[in-house]
């Protein structure tokens, strides 16, 4: 099962009005698909591998679940396809992985796909509240800063973000999660790395949602 479990309205909403997201879609599938693109995790990220990311009618939130906000995630995952669209077709997305080998993190975005835990549990906050989930990689750790109020599944009451059975695990910290992201660069420092993700894409088995 794969969805977007997360995708930053704010940050998509930002890209997509500076980014002039129409150029992007003069490219077509068949051109991009001409651009070679590793299947490994340490491959950066081209205009290929973002139609890739695209196929099967990927959802923001679980397919066959009544989600909230249908029509307002169905605009936001396209939006999130022509903002990705539009910043490869600057130049390829660059992979954390590689870039860290080389000891050279001098993007604004970089790609990273890896199995990601809690920071520290979330066992009740408000729904406008910050969760940092980490995963390490060369011998860096990798921290993202992601909104609780953007998870798809994210459930409000009376402002206060609510876990359910589907998700209390993770967010306790108990498992991680395997996880694609292409997230925005905010700091480096002491084998860290600090980040915001556009999005997470959730590979997650039948029993969790995010």
């Amino acid at each position: 099962m794969e969805y977007f479990c997360y995708i930053s309205r704010s940050k998509v909403d930002q890209f997509y009005h500076s980014l002039a997201p129409g150029t992007a879609d003069e490219w077509t599938e068949n051109t991009s698909s001409e651009q070679a693109f590793g299947a490994s995790g340490g491959a950066d990220v081209n205009i290929a591998h973002i139609f890739s990311l695209f196929k099967g009618g990927i959802t923001y939130g679980r397919k066959g679940v009544l989600q909230k906000e249908q029509k307002v995630k169905i605009e936001y995952v396209e939006k999130l396809h022509r903002v990705l669209k539009a910043i490869a077709a600057q130049g390829p997305i660059t992979s954390l992985s590689d870039a860290l080998r080389k000891g050279k993190l001098q993007s604004l975005c970089f790609h990273h796909e890896g199995l990601f835990r809690v920071e520290r549990p979330v066992s009740a906050a408000d729904a406008a509240s910050v969760v940092t989930i980490q995963t390490e990689l060369e011998g860096t750790m990798l921290l993202l800063d992601c909104s609780l109020r953007f998870f798809s599944e994210a459930k409000e009451i009376d402002e206060k973000f609510i876990l359910h059975s589907s998700n209390a695990r993770f967010f306790s910290g108990d498992i991680p999660l395997r996880m694609e992201t292409v997230f925005l660069l905010l700091h480096q420092e002491d084998r860290r790395v600090l980040g915001t993700p556009l999005f997470l894409k959730l590979e997650a088995a039948m029993g969790t949602a995010l």
